[in-house]
């Protein structure tokens, strides 16, 4: 192979890789564990501003019942609404994942890997919470703020948070395309204030030269390593947004003033 061809086939490989992490992260709705022996439910996620419905919680313990006692490797489960349930086994725990879509080869990995971590973490603790399920919460024994940061780590979830534009360290360099989106970023914050990921991806779009959404979002996540670009709480974010928008109405009674 050329030499040109396979650095080329690299460099669309790497970014499809960082598409794919973002789509996952896009994907994923909820993430329920449960313990495999006694069905009772150990730790629960949901993306930012969802919530479990009564018809999807029915849904997975439904499905949880249909295959109480057999082996699963991602048994996937077509809900309503277009939604999908994937039913996958760790060691001690079941795994019920909600998702837009199927999940896709990237998201599977991701999944094992926060099955593996959640397991290396609470297995000697798992047993006990269970075997005294009525008197010790299960919650006291799993460290939710813990595994939350393993959603993070497995998945990426502040990819959907909003995201502030901010000066990098000294030493830090952005190339020509960083620079450009950061740029970008850095009118949106002036503007709006904090933004989600897809609103300065369609603006790049729209407003540069670089328009390959895999192109994009690579870059996007060099400026996240970089401190360029940082992911914010949304109440953090509603309050910057409020201030915002609080200092446009006195600058503009201001003007009328004189």
């Amino acid at each position: 192979m050329p030499l040109f061809k396979k650095k080329k086939d690299e460099i669309e490989q790497r970014r499809e890789t960082f598409n794919q992490k973002y789509a996952t992260a896009i994907n994923l709705l909820h993430l329920l564990i449960y313990d495999k022996k006694s069905g009772e439910i150990l730790y629960s996620y949901s993306s930012p501003g969802l919530k479990l419905t009564s018809y999807l919680t029915n849904s997975i313990l439904q499905s949880l019942d249909m295959y109480a006692n057999m082996p699963l490797e991602f048994q996937e489960i077509h809900l309503q609404d277009d939604l999908s349930l994937t039913l996958t086994d760790g060691e001690i725990t079941r795994a019920a994942l909600i998702s837009k879509n199927l999940p896709s080869i990237q998201m599977q990995k991701q999944t094992l890997r926060f099955i593996d971590y959640f397991e290396q973490t609470f297995k000697n603790k798992i047993p006990e919470a269970i075997k005294n399920i009525d008197s010790v919460h299960v919650s006291r024994i799993i460290d939710f703020n813990f595994a939350d940061q393993f959603i993070e780590d497995c998945f990426e979830k502040s990819l959907l948070f909003p995201h502030l534009a901010q000066r990098p360290a000294d030493n830090v360099f952005l190339s020509s395309e960083e620079n450009t989106l950061h740029k970008l970023a850095y009118t949106i914050n002036e503007n709006s204030g904090p933004f989600l990921l897809g609103r300065l991806l369609s603006k790049a779009q729209m407003e540069t030269k670089i328009t390959e959404l895999p192109h994009l979002t690579e870059i996007v996540f060099k400026l996240r390593e970089k401190g360029a670009l940082k992911p914010i709480k949304p109440r953090e974010a509603d309050k910057l947004k409020d201030e915002i928008m609080r200092e446009k109405v006195r600058k503009l009674k201001k003007a009328k003033k004189n």
